[in-house]
């Protein structure tokens, strides 16, 4: 019971940031499997200053590949589904008195305001854009490892310039692996920088070589304004 309410108290204090009630409708929509996996690693919660400690991942995860509407998305029971009979699946299931009064809210709001067709669509598009980058950022956060987040720091220093991937695997990767080895079991560096690559944060050439990207500088300022920049000090 007392685990519970402590879970209760970390999910109130977090949502109790978002100020537009749309955010968590989105969240919930786009983010239910993901959420659920989620909540299945705390290791353990408080409320004190609203924490929550994951289990570390030893294999970071890969996000899904996400084009189109025949997207692969794996169910809590393990069966493969495309994007939209996930989203099919997830409106017959989730009308619950919360989102159904949530949604009536949202209604009365954009009423109120007398937002036009096209207004309505640029404000629900720009809300969602938003809360898909917040989203996918905390998903990063829960999972990057400490000197990756080094590398992607050192990347912005250098504002955009390449560098070569021998070097970031010599100052950040070889470091990283002799100070925790049980991280880095059957890890080598191209699956290190493959986590990387494939959230989008580094671009490489064709030459090989690294640089940061729009998306990775953004997360880091994401970092930063929410507080949470002692990811530094992660393992791995």
């Amino acid at each position: 019971m007392e685990l519970w309410k402590s879970i209760s108290e970390f999910i109130v204090g977090v949502l109790g940031h978002v100020a537009w009630p749309l955010v968590v409708l989105i969240l919930l929509i786009l983010y239910r499997l993901p959420i659920t996996n989620l909540l299945q690693k705390i290791r353990r919660v408080g409320n004190k200053e609203t924490f929550a400690e994951f289990d570390q991942p030893t294999n970071q995860e890969l996000p899904d590949d996400n084009t189109g509407a025949e997207l692969l998305r794996k169910t809590s029971k393990g069966e493969v589904i495309t994007r939209r009979e996930a989203l099919e699946d997830h409106y017959k299931i989730s009308g619950t008195p919360v989102i159904l009064a949530t949604e009536e809210y949202i209604k009365n709001v954009m009423t109120e305001l007398q937002l036009s067709e096209e207004e309505k669509m640029r404000h629900l598009l720009r809300d969602y854009a938003t809360v898909d980058f917040q989203a996918k950022s905390e998903r990063i956060i829960n999972m990057i490892w400490g000197s990756q987040y080094a590398l992607l720091l050192r990347l912005n220093e250098l504002k955009g310039q390449l560098i070569k991937k021998e070097q970031l695997q010599t100052h950040f990767y070889e470091p990283a692996k002799s100070r925790t080895p049980d991280f880095f079991y059957d890890y080598p560096f191209e699956a290190y920088l493959n986590f990387l690559k494939s959230h989008l944060l580094v671009a490489e050439n064709e030459d090989g070589n690294i640089r940061i990207t729009n998306f990775g500088v953004e997360f880091l300022t994401y970092v930063i304004k929410t507080g949470q920049n002692n990811i530094l000090y992660k393992n791995g």
